[in-house]
């Protein structure tokens, strides 16, 4: 149980800071993003796992109306009004 609250815990802060990148910085591709909201250097391992991850984030807000893409090719998100 502390396990899965503890990845809520840190999956909700990185929607919210993801939220908050887009409102200050946006519109934004999916891999602008991931260096902004993971700490640490992009690598061939991890740049693959953190861009699906904040896609996922990206879909997340926009199922909430907090995000919205803009369906170009790479989509570009910004956030919506609060």
């Amino acid at each position: 149980g502390g396990h899965i609250a503890a990845t809520r815990e840190v999956v909700g802060a990185r929607v919210a800071a993801l939220e908050e990148l887009l409102r200050a910085n946006g519109p934004l591709t999916a891999f602008e993003a991931v260096p902004r909201l993971f700490d640490g250097e992009l690598t061939p391992m991890n740049t693959n796992w953190w861009l699906g991850e904040t896609l996922c984030y990206l879909r997340h807000l926009q199922v909430a109306g907090r995000a919205e893409g803009d369906g170009a090719s790479p989509e570009r998100w910004s956030a919506t009004a609060a």
